[in-house]
């Protein structure tokens, strides 16, 4: 009751709210915490390797694309950032002599199989650009970044032994690539 006079003062808090910064599959993000009403709150995603982050969802930021950026609280608000896999892209050529198979974009590190088959009259010789058994003609790629991998394949070659009875002579032996024409002679 009011029998004199009496000062009154009152005490005001600003208010606090909470942020909860979730990270997708493939990174982490900070920025969690309970802060002053109005605060401009810094938050930051960091995508693992082998992923990338894509934006922010969940509550409006400052830019939802940058994984540097700040948000307004002024409630409870939870803000999601969002990440996903890397892809790279698998080459994959034939050198003459055959064909191979396995190129097309995969997840990041997925160890794609390769086949490499050589047509009649070449051999298999080796893999160029990457594969992990670079001398089977079947083998695996680690797809870690974008792969340009190479079957090479070397024409077969064939022994032409010249003999000759006793009295003559045979000309024309050696070594001839598949198919090749091999020009011989004998002479008494």
């Amino acid at each position: 009751s009011m029998t004199t006079d009496r000062n009154l003062t009152a005490h005001f808090a600003i208010n606090r709210h909470d942020l909860t910064v979730i990270a997708d599959s493939g990174g982490s993000a900070t920025g969690s915490g309970i802060h002053d009403y109005g605060t401009n709150v810094l938050i930051v995603a960091s995508p693992d390797t082998g992923y990338h982050f894509e934006n922010w969802s969940g509550a409006t930021v400052g830019d939802e694309n940058a994984t540097t950026t700040t948000l307004n609280l002024t409630a409870d608000t939870s803000v999601t950032a969002n990440f996903a896999i890397d892809r790279h892209v698998l080459t994959v050529t034939a050198g003459s002599g055959g064909t191979a198979t396995g190129g097309d974009t995969y997840d990041y590190d997925t160890n794609v199989s390769i086949s490499a088959n050589s047509y009649t009259g070449y051999h298999f010789a080796n893999w160029t650009g990457g594969a992990l058994d670079e001398n089977a003609s079947s083998t695996t790629v680690a797809m870690t970044t974008d792969r340009d991998v190479t079957a090479n394949f070397e024409i077969d070659r064939h022994i032409l032994a010249e003999n000759a009875d006793e009295g003559g002579a045979a000309i024309g032996g050696g070594t001839y690539d598949y198919d090749a024409n091999a020009s011989i002679a004998a002479t008494a």
